[in-house]
């Protein structure tokens, strides 16, 4: 079902940027530039930026859809897999993210990095169960730390009482 929406949605893509390029060309008022006074980055400073908000959101969106396509989870295990990924980017962009929650960021990543290259090699062995385990707790441990920031907290809850109600209605209609 979700590999049938690849051709609808690149034309959809393609049909939006067209328009918007057409407009720029003919109607330039309708799509101002941004202010020079509010252009404060230029070059890699700029690059950086805009990398680290695109390459975390394009890697959340592949493995919530990616692995659906791929046969690899089903949508509630994709599902919980954004989620968690939503909390810990929400975490490690927030300006309260503590130095140690940074630390533990990075031994996860290269962790989950050593996990990988040794399952490439390796099929079942010792280091990639142990690689994988920090990984997770490193997830566990950013997750904790999204708990404490009052703001993240705020949401998470949120989050969780909104999938209370859905969950009891769908039981109750199941049910009922």
């Amino acid at each position: 079902m979700y590999l049938g929406a690849w051709g609808p949605s690149v034309f959809q893509i393609l049909l939006f940027a067209g328009y918007t390029f057409l407009l720029g060309i003919f109607k330039p008022s309708h799509v101002p530039a941004v202010p020079i006074e509010a252009r404060t980055l230029t070059g890699w400073a700029l690059w950086k930026k805009c990398l680290l908000g695109i390459i975390p959101s394009a890697v959340l969106i592949f493995v919530v859809l990616g692995t659906m396509m791929m046969g690899l989870a089903t949508p509630t295990e994709a599902g919980a897999m954004g989620a968690v990924g939503a909390i810990v980017l929400a975490a490690i962009h927030h300006k309260d993210f503590s130095a140690t929650g940074r630390k533990v960021l990075i031994a996860g990543v290269i962790a989950g990095g050593i996990g990988t290259i040794i399952a490439m090699l390796f099929s079942e062995n010792l280091i990639f169960r142990l690689a994988f385990a920090i990984t997770y707790l490193a997830v566990v441990w950013i997750c904790l730390e999204a708990v404490k920031i009052p703001d993240l907290r705020d949401l998470i809850k949120q989050g969780y009482e909104t999938t209370m109600r859905i969950t009891c209605m769908v039981t109750f209609i199941l049910i009922g």
